[in-house]
This record gives C-alpha cells, sequence and structure tokens, in this order.
C-alpha cells in the first residue's frame, strides 16, 4: 500500500509491480515508482501493471499523467511518469 511503503522502505530489490488500483495524483505516483525505481536498482527496467479495464481506473491514470505534466512543467522537477513507456 502506499501508506504502508511511503515513507522509509527501499523495495530496489524488486522490478514488478502490480497496482491493485490506481491513484489520479501525479505526486502519488512519484512516490510509487520511487521505491522501485532508484540507486539501487538492478534491473534495467522496472514494471508497473496498472488496472485500465474501466472508464474510472482509465480517466484516474489519465489524470495523475496530466497532474505529473503540470508539477514537472510547474515545479521544474522530472518526474518518473513522464519518463514511462506506457503501453496498453
Amino acid at each position: 500500500s502506499i501508506g504502508a511503503h511511503s515513507t522509509g522502505k527501499n523495495l530496489q530489490r524488486y522490478n514488478q509491480n502490480l497496482m491493485a488500483f490506481c491513484p489520479s495524483s501525479g505526486a502519488a505516483w512519484e512516490q510509487l515508482i520511487s521505491r522501485t525505481h532508484r540507486p539501487g536498482q538492478v534491473s534495467d527496467t522496472v514494471y508497473f501493471e496498472v488496472p485500465q479495464h474501466t472508464t474510472e481506473l482509465r480517466n484516474a491514470f489519465r489524470k495523475a499523467r496530466e497532474d505529473a505534466r503540470y508539477i514537472e512543467k510547474t515545479m521544474g522537477q522530472e518526474q518518473k511518469l513522464r519518463l514511462a513507456t506506457i503501453t496498453f
């Protein structure tokens, strides 16, 4: 869960993540991706499987991507979600 793994946990020994839901916040995604995509990650690629089987989940992911773009433009901080290769 985001709450259980938001602070002080380095999960870089893993490279595959299964999301049970799709946060609509770009900041939440930055935190989630950063748990495994960080210095010490031995894999070249980190994967996230994200549920997209309903309109609400697709819209949440779209909003998160827009939010990440906004954060990047206004704060000047590169967002990991914006670096992602997204396949459907």
